[in-house]
């Protein structure tokens, strides 16, 4: 025969315990997702504030339109020099090629003498050796300017030449100088020069 005790004082006050934890486990679940959400909000919102900064600011980057010098080109390329004045006939012509532009933006043209031989004693006079060339709003284009070479010397010579280069600088804001090198050869022109007769 068996006897079915009763539930002991420290069981019930268990089973009492555990029942009252159970009611205040949704309440805790809540509190600490509360917690967790006030902690890491703020670190993941500064995260993904910061990866839209960065996409925005590659955004611009990408839009900054470009220029730069696409060929340089001297007529003729060939002049002598029949006077002590050294006044020649010669003009210098630059192509600049731009992407498409939203509005009106400048450049500086610069051009002068990359190399000459003799090494010394040639001197190349251009007008205007720096100027500012306005590059028009629209699609992708060309814009062409012209430079005089008014003069030349080459002091006790018979022969010279010289390669002329263009450079590009002082873009305004809405545009970025690429491929400004000037030793690549889009950048370059030679001329060759002679003494004569008239």
């Amino acid at each position: 025969m068996f006897v079915v005790a009763g539930d002991s004082e420290p069981q019930t006050r268990y089973r009492r315990a555990v029942a009252g934890a159970m009611r205040l486990l949704p309440s805790l679940k809540f509190q600490i997702w509360l917690l967790l959400i006030m902690v890491c909000g703020p670190i993941l919102m500064g995260n993904n504030d910061q990866t839209v900064s960065t996409q925005q600011g590659n955004a611009q980057q990408r839009d900054v339109a470009t220029v730069e010098v696409s060929l340089v080109t001297v007529e003729p390329k060939e002049v002598r020099l029949t006077d002590k004045t050294g006044r020649v006939a010669a003009a210098l012509t630059v192509q600049i090629f731009h992407s498409p532009l939203t509005t009106e933006q400048t450049v500086r043209l610069n051009v002068g003498n990359f190399t000459t031989d003799p090494a010394t004693g040639v001197v190349v006079s251009y007008e205007p050796s720096s100027q500012t060339v306005r590059l028009p709003p629209g699609p992708s284009g060309v814009v062409t300017a012209t430079v005089k070479i008014s003069s030349i010397q080459i002091g006790d010579n018979k022969k010279a030449s010289v390669v002329i280069v263009a450079t590009l600088t002082s873009p305004t804001p809405g545009i970025k100088v690429v491929n400004p090198e000037p030793e690549l050869p889009n950048h370059q022109a030679a001329l060759k020069i002679e003494k004569g007769e008239p």
